[in-house]
């Protein structure tokens, strides 16, 4: 039976590939939600079509010492990294807008919390 809950998907997603034990969300609700091109490409040797991915996107909260871990089938490289470093001289635009998006969100929900 597949999980029916998009928090506790995205937090066991985020367990498998990253391998961190302790994953905390910001918020329970959705922080980001966007289609996103996949062009073709090949992948374990098998061409994969265009297509489009529905993104629901949420932050979490996790502990920068935990080690992460590469799984070969979830990932080809997971690594702890500074803010700044969300630029295109690391990353594709794409990623970058997606990144900055969501560090926009955690922003302000962080300063919406101070009314409280």
């Amino acid at each position: 039976m597949g999980y029916t809950d998009f928090l506790q998907v995205a937090i066991k997603e985020a367990k498998e590939e990253t391998g961190i034990n302790t994953v905390t969300a910001l918020t329970k609700n959705i922080v980001s939600i966007d289609i996103l091109p996949v062009y073709g490409h090949v992948r374990r040797n098998k061409y994969i079509n265009a297509h489009l991915h529905l993104s629901i996107a949420y932050v979490f909260i996790a502990n920068e010492k935990e080690r992460l871990i590469v799984k070969k089938d979830e990932n080809s490289d997971v690594t702890w990294f500074s803010l700044d470093k969300f630029t295109e001289d690391y990353f594709d635009v794409k990623d970058v807008y997606l990144c900055n998006k969501l560090i926009h969100r955690t922003k302000q929900i962080n300063n919406n919390r101070a009314f409280y």
